[in-house]
């Protein structure tokens, strides 16, 4: 399945697939003068509500992130701290 950079290299169009939204616009034929405002007011509103949306579970993983307890990983640092790692238990 050939993929958006292989038919833009094909149909001589000059531009970077990188750049998605030009890519697609290009491919397509292009977006005409008259409805690239409102395609790109369309694409800002949608980022625009997924960042609103994922502001509250942010805060909320924040919060929760600060209520982890913290635990100590080894009791001792240094040398001794190996003899007990490598020491069998009893």
């Amino acid at each position: 399945m050939r993929g958006l950079a292989d038919s833009l290299e094909d149909s001589g169009t000059n531009v970077d697939a990188g750049d998605a939204y030009n890519a697609i616009a290009h491919h397509a034929g292009g977006i005409s003068n008259s409805a690239q405002p409102a395609v790109e007011a369309a694409f800002a509103h949608s980022i625009h509500v997924v960042f609103t949306a994922a502001v509250p579970f942010a805060a909320v993983m924040l919060v929760l992130a600060c209520l982890i307890p913290s635990v100590p990983l080894r009791k001792s640092v240094g040398d001794d701290a190996q003899d007990t790692a490598a020491s069998p238990p009893r």
